[in-house]
């Protein structure tokens, strides 16, 4: 019995394993009000937990019943059905279908309420005229109004017409909330002007027939009781930009009212907007405007009349524009699937795309736009195109490329070939199996589960596109796991127009039941109930305000982040931007932080809540709902540059006798009240298209060399090879924002709508952006650079391993290659490397220089390749950008380099991996993380950038691919980053994600900064946690013969000898040997004491010394205008020094002051002193370049504070004594002076020797200037210091030369003690006794030009070998020296 009671439970009960469950998911405003009847569609959701297949059939027990039933989408257990009425009467009721599936079938009911449209309308406009407030926020006048008899959310649609006034016309409403509207009409262009005072007579009615009376009411025009008064129209300056026949025109109108000012140019009304100053007296601008036969008008005086003669434009010279290709071809490799693209050409660089027939207008894929990518060989005047474009297997479709030049003149054409590759054609688009959807935060996070037949999935979205095959979290991309997240702020996307698509084209429409993602960020501009701001009316003349607006609704609306939309100032070039509200539970409302800039324009504070457009909702909620800004002095009004010299000249003559000719720019740009904040301005050459990108700022690390931020000088050049073609160096772009954003902006190739730079310059643009230079060199070719050399490493990748703890380079490339051409490479030139899959997206890297000479250069690219890409399709490389002295252009396309493939792993790889972050700061708070593989176990280990644990944290919420930490303590230190690693701990093992560095934002920059290493190994070394930008030119050393095979102490290279470790010089020929200096403890200066015996048995002392002396200040014709010499120290032991923990030393402290004579400031010197007391070579970092420091060295470390200048032409000189001296005086003492280039450090040496022991001195090439690497110059100062030169003593005075700079000068010299095999007497210089001293030509011979940026001095006293034979010899008085020493 029992048995038969549990077989009777399991039969009831069998029936409902099988059950169908029923949801309707149509959208509240889905169906609307009918006219004379309702029919309605619903969007239900049929659920059925064993997966049996569901089908919908009509029920007979109702009327009215559906009478259409579309299947929309189906994944695994869910059926979405769209059903569709007949035609249904006014009343409600319930509707009745059935769901069936295999064993069972259901019936369900749907309730309906059909609701006819008002024949009547009763309307309430909130003004009785028309607003307006200039093009830049709301393009029209418009009114506001509220039909308040149209209940439901989704109301029927209506028209308005205009029955009178001819000055406006087509006019327009826009819903923006249930039953709220806006009406904007437009200017009539052909009417008179006098029209727009009139009023508008408009009526509104349903835009469908049917039953309704029309509503007829008169409105107001927005210039209704403007008093008529006298403007003064003054100060008008007109500037026509002859190459896109526009015009800039700015002029400034006094007035007492807040009116706009209208034109009506050539019948196109236009609106001059305030930007500097105020109503009362306030500059207006125009930008763009196309006609110079021009009518000023202004709302208030209609009879003001100003005229403008009209200019006519010079012709433009069709071949500044046109490309002309001569001819090309498509070809199609279909064992690699390359399609390779050639073309040859001449003239300008165009824009390339290209698309195929079956990819949407959404996947036209714009290659990159680089002015040398694609170049293989040639220049302007004739050069070649060749891409190499990797596609998809599977494919069978059409390949179209097309280039299109810029306006006014475009050519246009086309090359096109038909495809296929082999094997099977993939014709279907992708499925999507299954998805959800959910928030975190205000982030939408979108997981898909998309299958594809062959060539797998590429893309989701459409011209946005939230998902790429590159957020795979699991599987293949024929069946894959994606998981994609939508950024609020690019707010949410219209799902209705997206597309799922795979590698070749297939791609189909995104039919989730028409589902659309709930948009969090807008309100109902209908549920708000008033608007009130905590100020109404704030003065920004001298400060910043910072208030709230509080929004409240007559509805709970929680589970918002509502946006508002914050528009700029009128006539303002700053883009819209957002600012989001959060909560209030207290005040019952969403609060809005509002922040006004200071010197804001005056006028309204003008936002939006959910629309494009500005509505003033103080028409509709009172005064109290305005926010109001009043300014003495409003500054809309973007950076502009007022004079451009060319110190060197316009037209530059590059001669044979100097390597480099510098062309030099000097910019004056102005902003008066907000203050220039940064910029940039490019410069393109001519002939070889390289472009050079300069950084602007107000401070001397970004080219100020004078004035400030309201009204500063910038002066910056560009090296030009003597062995150079004639061409133009052109300025093409031009960009300068001021402190609050607003941005001028000039690009030679496009006509842009937005304030021009160079506005007071149009009028001879040519002359202010051009320098011209002509080449003396005269053996001219046409050779394009050869490829000597080209690899790189790792051959094979895991594009979806990010490494392990610590590990942050797991996905790192690195690509070397070396050029040659007999005219030398144009090292300002630096090549890219571009990388491809198969899906047309493109990426690249710029290389960086290792080393060149007169023929070579060779390069390096470390290439990080982003998570994913090539994923199951490799990576093809290309090579683009190498230009030659003689501006001949070489490229490089996949198939022409030898090696041109990067493999990837077929599989995902499972580990945990950090991509990215939002920004963090040191005070804590939110930080959200981006990455693969996340688990709702997860914590996050927080480190400082020593790897000292701050804190672990557990996330407020994460996903598969993101985590939100929230409450971050403050870090209380002022640190450039932290490291962030993903733990997780599963009981059985501990997993660790890659180790990420989150930049803070608000570190702040010690005043000095260079880095050193720790360790005991030879190849010991550290980069500099501060990565400085240079904007001098640094030169290269030269290459070196291998002198006497480096005497077997080193290694012959294509740059010289490259010693082993403790030898130093040309050919490796001295010897490092241990001689501890003696450091002065009151004043920066060293003395060695090296003891010798001579060849009769005498005991000889030698004695080298080191000192800083004085400082000088230099006019710009090197002339000294300030002496200063260094008499007082204080001198203290320095316990922090940045070297300690690798010295095994103490090391020194010494600081003096100067009081400057131009203005009584005070500057600060510091000098610090560490010798190398180590065995082994360590290897530092200074101004980006790693040096090695040699065992028992010594280094000055030199910072020089702020120095007022008398003139920002002007530079400072350092100047250093270094001497060495015998106390033997006897016949056979010799000495002598030596100068060159280094091979290993690019640097330069000066040696002074007596008999067998020099004094060695090594200057790099480099320093850091206000936290910026300058090129500094080297001058041997013997004569103006009368040094001594005598066959016993050997003196040097060297000055190092400092440019102007305003905030911190680092200098950072090292010496050392070295033996050596060549005494001096063997010196073509020597001074002996039985020689007479140097010439002065001589002395002239050892100065060193324009070489040590911040001077490294390495002092070696070498002894040398007399003959390589004589080993034991060397090795006793070796012997003789350590017994000596250590007496």
């Amino acid at each position: 019995m029992r048995c038969t009671n549990i077989i009777l439970v399991l039969l009831l009960l069998l029936p409902y394993s099988y059950a169908i469950t029923f949801k309707n998911l149509t959208a509240p405003d889905e169906n609307g009000y009918g006219t004379n009847n309702c029919i309605f569609s619903f969007k239900v959701l049929l659920e059925d937990p064993d997966d049996s297949e569901i089908s919908v059939l009509q029920s007979s027990t109702t009327n009215p019943t559906f009478n259409n039933y579309i299947l929309d989408f189906q994944m695994p257990h869910k059926y979405v059905y769209t059903l569709s009425t007949n035609i249904i009467s006014r009343g409600s009721g319930t509707l009745d279908f059935i769901a069936k599936n295999a064993v069972s079938q259901e019936t369900f009911s749907i309730d309906y309420v059909c609701e006819l449209r008002p024949t009547t309308f009763d309307i309430e406009f909130f003004t009785p005229k028309f607003e307006y407030y200039g093009d830049q926020v709301l393009p029209y006048p418009s009114i506001f109004f509220k039909v308040k008899n149209f209940l439901l959310a989704k109301a029927p649609t209506i028209k308005a017409t205009i029955n009178s006034n001819d000055a406006v016309s087509s006019p327009t409403i826009t819903q923006l909330g249930t039953n709220i509207f806006q009406l904007y009409v437009q200017f009539n262009q052909t009417s008179p002007w006098n029209d727009i005072f009139n009023d508008v007579s408009v009526q509104i009615s349903y835009s469908q027939s049917g039953p309704g009376t029309p509503f007829d009411i008169v409105l107001e025009s927005f210039l209704k009781n403007y008093p008529s008064q006298i403007l003064d129209i003054s100060n008008y300056r007109f500037n026509i930009d002859f190459k896109w026949n526009l015009t800039h025109s700015f002029f400034n109108l006094s007035t007492t009212d807040f009116g706009v000012f209208l034109r009506n140019i050539n019948s196109y009304v236009i609106v001059p907007a305030l930007v500097l100053g105020n109503k009362t007296s306030g500059l207006y601008y125009e930008p763009n405007v196309y006609d110079p036969i021009q009518e000023f008008r202004y709302l208030k005086q209609i009879d003001k009349i100003e005229s403008i003669s009209n200019t006519s434009p010079p012709p433009l010279s069709p071949s500044e524009f046109i490309v002309l290709i001569q001819d090309g071809n498509i070809n199609l490799n279909e064992t690699t699937n390359i399609i390779s693209l050639y073309l040859n050409c001449n003239g300008s660089i165009p824009q390339t795309n290209f698309r195929t027939t079956q990819y949407s207008y959404e996947m036209n894929t714009l290659i990159p736009q680089d002015s040398l990518f694609g170049i293989v060989e040639g220049n302007y005047k004739n050069y070649s195109k060749s891409i190499d474009f990797f596609i998809p297997q599977n494919s069978n479709t059409t390949f179209t490329f097309s280039q299109v030049n810029i306006f006014p003149y475009f050519y246009y054409s086309n090359a096109t070939t038909n495809y296929r590759t082999t094997g099977l054609i993939d014709t279907i688009p992708p499925i999507i199996n299954w998805y959800q959807y959910f928030y975190i935060g205000d982030y939408l996070i979108l997981q898909l589960n998309i299958v594809d037949d062959l060539s797998g999935f590429s893309w989701f979205g459409n011209s946005f596109k939230p998902c790429t095959y590159g957020n795979i979290i699991q599987g293949t991309l024929l069946n894959g796991v994606y998981e994609c997240i939508i950024d609020p702020k690019y707010g949410i996307p219209d799902i209705s127009t997206f597309k799922v698509c795979d590698r070749v084209g297939n791609c189909a429409p995104f039919t989730l039941f028409g589902w659309n993602f709930p948009d969090t960020s807008k309100l109902d501009v209908s549920s708000i109930s008033n608007i009130t701001f905590e100020i109404n009316s704030v003065d920004v003349s001298n400060q910043s305000i910072n208030t709230k607006m509080f929004v409240f609704t007559n509805k709970t609306l929680h589970g918002l982040t509502p946006k508002m939309l914050i528009f700029p100032a009128a006539g303002s070039l700053l883009d819209v931007h957002y600012i989001n509200a959060k909560y209030n539970d207290s005040k019952g409302c969403y609060v809005y932080p509002i922040h006004v800039h200071q010197n804001h324009i005056t006028g309204p504070y003008l936002f939006s809540l959910n629309s494009i457009y500005f509505i003033n909702f103080g028409s509709v909620f009172g005064k109290n709902a305005q926010l109001f800004i009043n300014s003495k002095m409003g500054d809309a009004f973007a950076p502009i540059i007022t004079n451009i010299e060319y110190p060197n000249g316009g037209d530059v003559f590059i001669k044979n006798d100097l390597l480099y000719t510098y062309i030099i720019w000097r910019v004056y740009i102005q902003d008066t009240i907000n203050g220039f904040k940064d910029g940039e301005i490019i410069i393109q050459s001519s002939l070889d298209f390289v472009k050079y990108q300069f950084k602007l700022k107000p401070n001397s690390n970004n080219y100020l060399v004078s004035g400030d931020k309201y009204n500063g000088v910038y002066e910056f050049s560009i090296a030009v090879n003597s062995k150079c073609k004639d061409q133009q160096f052109r300025i093409t772009d031009a960009k300068l924002f001021d402190q609050y954003g607003y941005v001028s902006y000039f690009n030679s190739s496009l006509q842009l709508n937005v304030q021009n730079p160079f506005l007071e310059l149009l009028d001879n643009i040519e002359y202010f952006t051009t320098i011209n230079t002509t080449c003396q060199y005269g053996n001219v070719e046409n050779e394009a650079p050869t490829l000597v050399s080209f690899d790189f490493n790792p051959k094979v990748i895991d594009s979806t391993f990010s490494g392990i703890l610590n590990d942050t380079n797991s996905r790192i490339v690195n690509f070397t290659f070396e050029v040659y051409d007999q005219s030398g490479i144009m090292i300002n030139s630096l090549p890219k490397i571009y990388l491809s899959d198969n899906n047309f997206y493109f990426i690249d890297k710029a290389s960086t220089l290792l080393f060149w000479n007169d023929t070579n250069a060779k390069y390096q690219c470390l290439f990080e390749i982003p998570y994913a890409f090539g994923f199951q399709s490799d990576i093809k490389v290309s090579l683009y950008g190498i230009v030659d002295n003689q501006s001949n252009i070489k490229g490089f396309s996949t198939t022409q380099l030898p090696v041109n493939t990067i493999q990837t792993l077929s599989t995902i790889n499972m580990n945990i991996s950090i991509l990215s972050t939002t920004e963090f700061s040191s005070i804590g708070g939110v930080l959200n993380i981006f990455g693969k593989r996340f688990d709702t176990n997860d914590q996050v280990l927080i480190q400082d950038d020593r790897f000292n644990t701050i804190s672990i944290e557990t996330p407020f919420n994460s996903s598969l691919s993101f985590i939100m930490l929230e409450n971050i303590k403050p870090l209380n230190m002022n640190i450039p980053f932290i490291y962030i690693t993903i733990i997780r701990d599963n009981s059985t093992n501990i997993q660790y994600s890659n180790t990420f560095k989150v930049l803070l934002n608000d570190y702040i920059s010690p005043p000095s900064s260079s880095s050193s290493s720790n360790s005991n190994n030879d190849s010991s070394s550290n980069s500099d946690t501060m990565n400085y930008s240079s904007d001098s030119y640094i030169p290269t050393n030269p290459p070196h013969s291998c002198l006497n095979d480096c005497n077997n102490n080193g290694e012959c290279t294509p740059k010289g000898c490259i010693c082993k470790q403790s030898f130093l010089g040309l050919d490796c020929s001295s010897e490092i040997i241990i001689v501890p200096p003696k450091i002065n403890d009151t004043i920066p200066q060293t003395n060695f004491s090296i003891p010798s015996i001579n060849n009769d048995q005498k005991t000889i002392v030698y004695y080298a010394v080191i000192s800083v002396i004085g400082l000088n200040e230099l006019d710009n014709n090197n002339n000294i205008i300030s002496r200063y010499q260094f008499n007082q120290w204080i001198a203290s032991n320095n316990s922090n020094s940045k070297y300690k923990n690798i010295t095994n030393s103490t090391g020194y402290f010494y600081s003096t002051s100067l009081i400057n004579t131009n203005d009584q400031s005070m500057t600060n010197l510091s000098v610090s002193i560490d010798y190398f007391n180590i065995q082994h070579s360590t290897n530092i970092t200074f101004a980006n370049q790693l040096i090695t420091m040699n065992p028992y060295s010594l280094k000055y470390s030199i910072n020089i504070t702020n120095y007022q200048f008398k003139s920002s032409l002007n530079s400072l000189q350092l100047i250093l004594s270094a001497s060495i001296e015998s106390n033997d005086n006897g016949n056979d003492e010799c000495s002598s002076k030596e100068v060159g280039t280094t091979v290993e450090s690019e640097s330069e040496f000066v040696k002074m020797q007596i008999n067998d022991y020099s004094l060695y001195g090594r200057f790099i090439k480099r320093g850091i200037i206000d936290n910026r690497i300058k090129l500094v110059t080297n001058s041997f100062l013997d004569s103006e210091y009368n040094s001594i030169d005598t066959k016993s003593k050997s003196q040097s005075f060297i000055g190092i030369n400092i440019p102007y700079y305003t905030k911190l000068a680092q200098l950072d010299p090292d010496f050392s003690v070295l033996i050596d095999n060549r005494p001096a007497s063997e010196s073509v210089n020597s001074i002996c006794s039985s020689k007479s001293k140097l010439s002065k030509a001589q002395l002239a011979g050892i100065i060193i030009g324009s070489v040590a940026f911040v001077s490294i001095v390495v002092i070696s006293i070498v002894y040398y070998f007399y003959k390589k034979k004589q080993t034991n010899k060397l090795e006793k008085r070796l012997s003789q020296i350590n017994k000596s020493i250590n007496k």
